[in-house]
């Protein structure tokens, strides 16, 4: 925006930059509880404790406060409406991409949206269990309870478990990955097309105001409940 020698891409440039260093800063307190609560920073470790204990991150209640505000933080680091004062057509013609064309900004484009796609995958893997299938283990499907139910009129008899295939089971569980993935990128599409944009100072004072203060008595309520816990 400042090499555009532009004043809507300097003024759409200074935005970006304070936003993305404000909600950085948030997004990063959001997810200190995972770190908490699962005991690890590794991913891999945050969806095998989810699949281990039966509950999906979302599902404990201070994560669910956490997985609230990483979805708005994440939304505002996108730049996606209804935080994208730094591209905002009324105010800045196109912000810091105003002078930019063609294949550039079709770079710049692509990188955003591929930000949509980074914070949704990672929401899925923190918040939402990662390639966890519920009641599907190793070996299949196993439902609750012990029970046969036999299809009338044929031989048919339907049991509570029904096995699988280990490659059968992997594949289940990477669809279902992509499946969590899709319906995030979904909600922020459909959050992108329903609401307003903020004024900037309404953006401001939602992330120092708001969020971030939230975020830190989020952590200080996990930090007790882990020592009451353990």
């Amino acid at each position: 925006g400042y090499a555009s020698d532009n004043k809507f891409s300097l003024m759409g440039g200074i935005r970006a930059a304070s936003q993305m260093v404000s909600y950085e800063v948030a997004l990063g307190l959001t997810i200190v509880p995972c770190f908490m609560i699962y005991d690890s920073l590794r991913l891999e470790d945050m969806a095998a404790w989810q699949h281990e204990h039966g509950w999906w991150g979302f599902f404990i209640p201070p994560l669910t406060i956490a997985s609230i505000l990483y979805l708005f933080a994440a939304i505002a680091e996108t730049k996606r409406i209804p935080f994208d004062v730094p591209e905002g057509e009324s105010e800045l013609v196109g912000g810091y991409l105003t002078e930019y064309s063609g294949m550039k900004f079709g770079m710049f484009f692509t990188g955003e949206f591929i930000e949509v796609v980074v914070l949704a995958a990672l929401a899925v893997v923190l918040f939402f269990g990662g390639w966890d299938v519920p009641f599907l283990y190793r070996s299949g499907f196993d439902l609750p309870g012990t029970w046969e139910l036999t299809v009338p009129m044929t031989e048919w008899v339907i049991t509570d478990q029904f096995l699988l295939q280990h490659w059968a089971v992997l594949l289940i569980q990477v669809l279902f990955f992509l499946f969590k993935v899709v319906v995030l990128m979904w909600l922020q599409l459909m959050i992108r097309w329903t609401l307003p944009r903020f004024r900037y100072d309404q953006l401001m004072q939602l992330c120092w105001k708001g969020l971030l203060p939230l975020s830190l008595i989020n952590i200080l309520v996990t930090g007790i409940l882990v020592l009451l816990w353990t």
